[in-house]
């Protein structure tokens, strides 16, 4: 699996060193959205990767990315993390640099999108069952959270808590199927994949499924695909079941011994 924009210079030696340090007979570089989408046994459909600092997207067709498709935002989870730190440090709660990892830990555990109240016209007084939450931290100390938790997952989903319109998740998919040709159009909505750590947030599918239709006519239908407990590591499972492919082998680079 390689980072989006390698260069061929740098799949060579990356090759090389891995050859020498692991010993394997051949190397096959591919990217994170076609081994996500494969870990789902399918080799067509719209893949969003919502990972740490980067969410990217694009349509795979036949196993092939489709590059026109492909979109990359530099925002993730690193950016929940950091909403979440600052709507706290609003209530008067501030981390030291030792608890810092506490942030992420109560965000993974107690983490959850926000489902919204249509009646509400989609702002955010619309959050539902807002329920508070007592958490108690490695030092001991216990904290009170509430809209917090709620808010800071938002800038995924709404354009008025993100950087700009175009980094939410709704967008992104929005933007991807706008540049598919038309006539793969219905087949690739049918077919919405999800990975990433931040996309195992509770919630995550109802709340894109609420979002997604707003955005898209109503005559489309669309399936969100994905187990939801396993999605950090869906590209990593894609690549053990491709390697495994012999005609999928035939279309990689591979160098031998």
């Amino acid at each position: 699996i390689i980072p989006f924009k390698i260069n061929y210079s740098k799949k060579c030696s990356l090759a090389e060193a891995i050859i020498e340090k692991f010993k394997f007979s051949k190397v096959c570089f591919d990217n994170s959205l076609v081994t996500g989408l494969a870990s789902y046994g399918n080799l067509s459909g719209l893949v969003v990767d919502v990972g740490y600092q980067f969410t990217q997207g694009g349509i795979i067709f036949n196993g092939y990315e489709m590059k026109d498709t492909y979109i990359c935002q530099s925002f993730g989870g690193r950016d929940i993390l950091m909403s979440f730190e600052n709507n706290l440090k609003r209530k008067g709660i501030y981390f030291s640099s030792e608890l810092d990892q506490s942030i992420k830990n109560i965000n993974k555990e107690y983490g959850e999108i926000a489902l919204i109240d249509k009646s509400k016209c989609l702002e955010t007084k619309g959050i539902k069952n807002i329920k508070s939450k007592n958490i108690i931290l490695p030092d001991g100390s216990e904290i009170e959270i509430k809209e917090e938790i709620y808010l800071s997952n938002e800038l995924l989903f709404k354009s008025k808590f993100s950087k700009n319109k175009n980094l939410t998740i709704p967008n992104i998919i929005e933007n991807i199927l706008k540049s598919a040709p038309v006539e793969i159009r219905k087949h690739i909505f049918s077919n919405i994949s999800l990975i990433g750590g931040v996309t195992n947030t509770l919630n995550f599918d109802d709340r894109l499924a609420q979002e997604l239709n707003v955005i898209i006519p109503m005559s489309s239908e669309y399936h969100i695909i994905g187990s939801f407990s396993d999605r950090e590591t869906r590209s990593w499972i894609g690549g053990s079941v491709l390697s495994n492919n012999a005609e999928y082998l035939k279309s990689c680079e591979i160098k031998l011994d």
